[in-house]
């Protein structure tokens, strides 16, 4: 199947809020030098090894973040395409590598990690909210083991659609396509769940640039297809009309007693918000 707008818009929209989290927020950590550990899976026939952090920084328009290019095997620098790595998964923090290591072999790399991870999900929000047991993702300190397969690493964004609709424009067939996003905000901290949804809110009246297919910096690995700079690929979007209005920012807080006590059940530092985003954008539509 081809992509089509909506699945555009969403995959724009996901670049949109990592840059203005990051750069807005300043929501990331720099330098941090891990080891990468057998992982047991095979990923399209690719030996994993995995950090003890997902969603590293892609982007080199974040000031100050170290954009990994390669790692270290046995203290020797590598990059991707020698010795073995066939790519690096930055929103997944794994290395992909065409034969299997020794097992004494020893893989380290420096890189900036994102406080936030930010995903796309068609999961309801009541499996999110009340159904998925979250734990805290590691931000300065080493782990040995994986997450368990029922654990979500937290702070964590989720992205959804939630509806769409066309309404009529002008003539010729140019209707404003209108797509409803949801964000699910799962934070440690009241403080960082206030500064997204600020972060959020402030959107409204802006623009999202949208992005063409060939123009993803993420191949299906994951790995950048060369150099990704968000500020230099849109910076001339907005200009020449690629880019969804935002058109509404709307906040829900949940205080109420029996949603913090379901909450507490699965995690005692969960803070989360919902925050629906209406976005539009005058497109010519083919019949």
């Amino acid at each position: 199947m081809k992509p089509q707008y909506t699945n555009q818009l969403l995959s724009s929209y996901l670049l949109y809020l990592d840059n203005k989290i990051l750069t807005r927020g300043e929501a990331y950590v720099t330098g941090v030098s891990t080891e990468f550990y057998p992982n047991s899976m095979l990923y399209n026939g690719y030996y994993t090894y995995s950090a003890p952090h997902d969603q590293i920084i892609a982007d080199s328009s974040i000031t100050g973040a170290n954009i990994m290019t390669g790692v270290y095997v046995n203290k020797t620098f590598i990059g991707t395409g020698q010795s073995g790595l066939y790519a690096i998964d930055y929103y997944n923090g794994r290395l992909y590598f065409s034969g299997e290591l020794p097992a004494s072999t020893i893989i380290s790399g420096t890189y900036s990690i994102k406080e936030y991870n930010i995903v796309m999900t068609t999961m309801p929000d009541e499996k999110i909210l009340f159904e998925t047991k979250y734990s805290p993702k590691p931000k300065y300190t080493q782990t040995l083991s994986g997450l368990n397969s029922d654990e979500t690493p937290y702070p964590i964004i989720f992205v959804r659609s939630n509806t769409m609709t066309n309404e009529p424009f002008q003539f010729g067939g140019t209707e404003l396509s209108k797509d409803f996003i949801r964000l699910i905000i799962m934070s440690d901290s009241q403080f960082s769940n206030d500064a997204i949804n600020s972060i959020v809110r402030d959107t409204k009246n802006g623009y999202v640039p949208i992005f063409n297919e060939d123009e993803f910096p993420f191949n299906y690995l994951g790995t950048l297809k060369s150099g990704y700079n968000y500020t230099g690929i849109t910076a001339n979007k907005t200009s020449q009309g690629n880019s969804a209005f935002v058109e509404d920012v709307f906040i829900a807080k949940f205080d109420s007693q029996e949603y913090s006590q379901q909450l507490r059940e699965i995690s005692n530092e969960v803070y989360s918000s919902i925050v629906d985003l209406t976005l539009t954008y005058p497109r010519s539509i083919v019949r």
